[in-house]
């Protein structure tokens, strides 16, 4: 009996391991010297997010650590299959300046892409495109026999 609570409780150990590893999109030293998509002040990593993950997504010119950074405006689109699911703002004549993930998350699913689109004609080289991406579990739940 105690051979199965361990075997368990290391399954456990290792599935949190994982997903923690797996939701480290941001990065910690600046990636980005001329401008940036970050969440909480880190520069995004990659072109991917898992859903679910929290912080207030902002972009910035210059180095997003340092203190001469520029907050630039955008406007935040989420697609599914090339459609526009859903805007933020919600008219185009507004912009954000930084935004909470936890807002788009409950319109999200896993495959659908965030545009993140700064407003103004000398950002647009900014324009990023991050595919929404959820763990998958499944692997680690399949038998030995590949079943």
């Amino acid at each position: 009996m105690k051979t199965i609570h361990y075997t368990l409780g290391l399954l456990l150990i290792g599935c949190l391991a994982m997903s923690f590893r797996s939701t480290n999109w941001v990065s910690t030293t600046a990636e980005a010297p001329g401008s940036a998509v970050t969440v909480n002040g880190y520069a995004v990593v990659g072109d991917a997010v898992m859903i679910n993950s929290r912080g207030r997504l902002a972009v910035v010119e210059g180095d997003p650590r340092s203190a001469n950074r520029k907050a630039v405006p955008f406007r935040l689109l989420l697609k599914r299959q090339a459609m526009v699911i859903q805007r933020w703002p919600e008219t185009s004549e507004q912009t954000n300046y930084s935004m909470q993930l936890d807002d788009v998350w409950p319109v999200a699913q896993p495959g659908d892409q965030l545009l993140i689109e700064p407003v103004g004609q000398a950002n647009k080289q900014l324009i990023r495109l991050i595919k929404v991406q959820t763990i998958n579990w499944l692997p680690l739940l399949r038998s030995g026999d590949g079943c």
